[in-house]
């Protein structure tokens, strides 16, 4: 009997390592169970954070596209206004100066005496045009008449008191 005792107790032992071991197993399967869960999730939160990252720069992206879309609109009116403007005041200018040009031939002063040469009064429009901007140029060659009408009406008087 001793002899299947001792057979009998080496098979419980070893029927315990296998149980041991068996149960060593499911542990470890559960614990990897579990790490590939926790990956899973830690995947599913990077993603989900990836995603929401995406979609906030992609968002941000369309806000600055749009602000700078609606800059470049607005710098393209003011733009388009101004040259509007220029052209407008260029367009008063140049009809200004025929209109001067038109008086000044009229009353006969087409030419006037500056330091003893003769400058024509186109010379003074182009002179003047030069040295002012194009919204400045009304004024001056209002200016401009005005003296030469002044000048002409003085010339006028001496001519009638010398004959």
């Amino acid at each position: 009997m001793s002899t299947q005792s001792a057979a009998a107790a080496r098979l419980a032992r070893k029927l315990e390592k296998f149980n041991q071991h068996e149960r060593d197993l499911e542990r470890r399967a559960r614990q990897l169970s579990m790490l590939e869960e926790q990956e899973a999730e830690h995947k599913r939160l990077v993603n989900r954070d990836a995603s929401l990252g995406y979609e906030r720069r992609k968002k941000e992206r369309a806000i600055e596209w749009e602000a700078a879309h609606q800059r470049r609109w607005e710098d393209s009116l003011r733009d388009r206004h101004q040259q509007e403007q220029q052209d407008s005041r260029f367009k008063k200018v140049s009809e200004g100066q025929i209109g001067i040009a038109l008086v000044l031939e009229n009353a006969g002063c087409l030419e006037e005496s500056v330091g003893g040469g003769k400058v024509t009064v186109s010379d003074t429009i182009r002179r003047e045009r030069e040295r002012y901007w194009a919204s400045f140029c009304i004024l001056e060659f209002s200016v401009l008449c005005n003296e030469n009408d002044f000048m002409c009406s003085l010339e006028r008087q001496q001519l009638e008191k010398q004959s």
